[in-house]
């Protein structure tokens, strides 16, 4: 009779049964590929194993003021790939969480910057009084993937105040520059000259026809 194939976690050990059965430690890769063994065909980046753990009851990410810290990363890449529905999933599924903690500042930061790049642009915007918050508590830097929060705040008051974002921008580059964070500096001028390129085209409708020809230098 053929063997039963096992792979289940008991306590600190898993049990692995296939030809032969042994006991292995618990690991975090373990966690991983059983949380991949149990949704087969479903497509999951090394971010989203890090943020999620394995199975239930497991959370490899730390809980009180870093919860949301590792979901920063993951809510920028699911952003810049399109998938707006995993990412407001996974913006819902923190919805409790701390907002003051240093997790929760990075989280809203990440949420910002991804509604800003899915086009979302007035709910970036609502968010623009959070970002700001963090920034005049002396966040400049998230610590898991160096982004500026100048950046961001440029980025999140970009719907709704030109001069406001600008004034966050030129402080991206200059703090980018100074670092120096050529990787920032590069992505901080990308965006300041896509929201001025944005807000030219949209102020296009009151005849500023000069609007397109000043974006550009204006970041360089």
């Amino acid at each position: 009779m053929p063997q039963a194939q096992v792979f289940q976690r008991e306590g600190e050990f898993w049990t692995v049964a296939y030809e032969g059965r042994v006991s292995i430690a618990d690991a975090r890769g373990l966690q991983h590929l059983a949380r991949l063994l149990a949704n087969p065909g479903r497509e999951a980046h090394a971010l989203e194993l890090a943020a999620d753990g394995a199975a239930p009851g497991v959370r490899l990410e730390p809980h009180g003021a870093y919860r949301g810290r590792y979901e920063a990363p993951l809510l920028r890449l699911l952003a810049r790939l399109g998938d707006r529905d995993r990412f407001h999933a996974r913006w819902d599924a923190l919805a409790d969480r701390d907002r003051s903690s240093l997790g929760g500042r990075f989280t809203t930061l990440a949420v910002a910057e991804g509604l800003a790049v899915l086009g979302d642009r007035d709910a970036a915007a609502a968010l623009a009084g959070e970002v700001d918050e963090a920034l005049a508590g002396g966040l400049v830097l998230t610590f898991v993937d160096l982004r500026l929060v100048c950046t961001v705040a440029g980025l999140a008051a970009a719907a709704g105040d030109g001069p406001a974002a600008d004034e966050h921008f030129r402080a991206a580059v200059a703090q980018a520059d100074a670092l120096p964070h050529r990787i920032e500096a590069a992505n901080a001028r990308r965006l300041w000259a896509h929201a001025l390129l944005d807000r030219g085209e949209r102020a296009s409708s009151t005849d500023d026809t000069c609007f397109h020809t000043r974006a550009l230098p204006a970041c360089r």
